[in-house]
């Protein structure tokens, strides 16, 4: 059984999402490095957001393992935007 008989394909929508909140997760880590804190916790929570509807979608397929790496990214990214209660809640 090879890896692609055994995970879902996923959808267009979903890996231009997937794409969408990456440039995110760069761009909010450019401008926080360029001190730029504010604009760069906007980039971080909107990666979050967007990291938690990928992730309830692959656990509607039952996607488990990579669901939870999406997860995982978005606690971060919460984390990263200053929003620590809504890390903390995931």
């Amino acid at each position: 059984m090879t890896i692609a008989e055994t995970t879902p394909d996923l959808p267009q929508d979903f890996l231009v999402e997937e794409r969408n909140k990456s440039n995110l997760i760069v761009e909010g880590n450019l401008l926080k490095a360029q001190g730029k804190f504010e604009n760069a916790a906007a980039k971080f929570a909107a990666a979050a957001t967007i990291e938690e509807q990928l992730a309830t979608f692959l656990i509607s397929v039952n996607w488990w393992e990579k669901a939870y790496v999406h997860q995982f990214s978005a606690i971060s990214c919460w984390a990263q935007a200053g929003d620590l209660y809504h890390a903390i809640q995931l």
